[in-house]
């Protein structure tokens, strides 16, 4: 598998707020090119009290069959360099640029991931936590295969534009 740069993608997103949760609001997010192999970077700014929050994430982003994955990680959060937990944990993304223009984000679902966990059907370990809970440690040749599979097995929520 090899890391390589959406242009698609590149520019500034205005993020629809989530409509189940009467707190979360209009934010943006801008993904740029980085200069080196294949990364890119994510931009977020979410209104809030007082200033709200923004923070910068490093990215690697693939295809796997009919999938485009975006692979994230903070660098910092509201100009603080991003905690060690933070930092070394990967959040794993499934994307789609829809015909109206609409980018849409799915996170990955970690019950139904910690269930693939436990069957076998990938390499990793169920940690008990709030964030980070499945960590993957499968050969990247066996995630690709299993990633390359339908969106619904392994995605729930999203946030478009």
């Amino acid at each position: 598998m090899g890391f390589k740069q959406d242009a698609s993608i590149v520019g500034v997103w205005k993020v629809e707020p989530d409509k189940s949760n009467k707190d979360d609001k209009a934010g943006f997010i801008a993904f740029l090119n980085a200069e080196e192999d294949g990364a890119m970077t994510a931009i977020m700014i979410a209104p809030g009290k007082d200033a709200g929050d923004w923070g910068v994430y490093n990215l690697k982003l693939a295809t796997l069959g009919q999938n485009h994955f975006i692979n994230a990680w903070a660098t910092t959060n509201n100009g603080r360099a991003a905690e060690k937990d933070e930092a070394n944990a990967d959040v794993l993304l499934l994307y789609r640029l829809g015909k109206d223009g609409r980018l849409t984000l799915y996170l990955l679902d970690d019950e139904k991931t910690a269930a693939a966990v436990r069957a076998g059907k990938l390499k990793g370990e169920v940690r008990k936590g709030t964030s980070s809970d499945v960590h993957l440690t499968a050969e990247p040749a066996h995630l690709d295969k299993f990633f390359a599979t339908k969106k619904e097995r392994h995605c729930s929520s999203n946030r478009s534009r």
